[in-house]
């Protein structure tokens, strides 16, 4: 009980740090933000400022898209579940490979979630609207375009979750996979999705998703002054 509550409270607090280190880097990125000058003291407080007004905002907007995921693969779980009660059955089924697909399209189903609600984030800061049309812009912000969008979102899930196992059977060192999460993982996740938003609301035809970090920002700097 006792370490299930550390780890609660180390997950949560952990949330609200990445609440706050989100909104500072899209705040960051626009025209006029930190990234263009990085040592300025009144971008940051102006970007602080900007951050204390909206926070309260953003932990309900990132919590409800958190609980609309989970409830989401709750339900996946149902028909997963019936299949699994079907396959204890039959005991001469190698049931291995049936187990690692069931997982891998119950994967692909959350990804397909995750892409339409995914922008609600940007779109909160960005455009400041209530909650609630933030999840509904970013719904809609894929229509026409949501099979490129899903399969660039796809192929960084799966060069993050290669990573980590490289990382895992190589040392299985604790540090090393937390130092690649939150010092790179989460800042170029964070970058790809403003990226991808911005060239969602700029280029109604096509997505052009720059990978390479400098010119993502580059790009979302020129998109904004656009």
């Amino acid at each position: 009980m006792i370490l299930f509550t550390v780890l609660f409270v180390q997950a949560l607090i952990l949330y609200y740090i990445w609440v706050y280190f989100a909104m500072t880097f899209f705040h960051s990125i626009i025209k006029g933000g930190l990234a263009s000058d990085i040592t300025s003291i009144s971008l940051w407080e102006k970007t602080i400022k900007e951050n204390h007004k909206h926070y309260p905002g953003m932990l309900l907007l990132t919590s409800t898209l958190a609980l609309i995921l989970l409830f989401y693969a709750f339900m996946m779980l149902i028909p997963s579940g019936i299949i699994l009660y079907l396959l204890s059955a039959q005991n001469q089924l190698n049931q291995q490979p049936i187990l690692y697909a069931i997982g891998f399209i119950n994967i692909l189903a959350i990804l397909a979630l995750l892409v339409k609600i995914i922008f609600a984030v940007a779109v909160n800061v960005y455009e400041k609207m209530e909650n609630i049309d933030c999840i509904k812009k970013s719904w809609h912000l894929t229509d026409g375009r949501y099979v490129g969008v899903y399969f660039i979102v796809l192929l960084y899930a799966t060069g993050v979750f290669a990573l980590n196992y490289l990382t895992t059977i190589a040392g299985k060192n604790l540090f090393i996979n937390l130092l690649i999460n939150y010092a790179l993982i989460v800042p170029v996740s964070l970058m790809l999705t403003a990226s991808i938003y911005l060239n969602l609301k700029k280029n109604p035809d096509n997505i052009k998703c720059p990978i390479n970090a400098p010119d993502a920002i580059k790009y979302t700097r020129t998109t904004q002054e656009s």
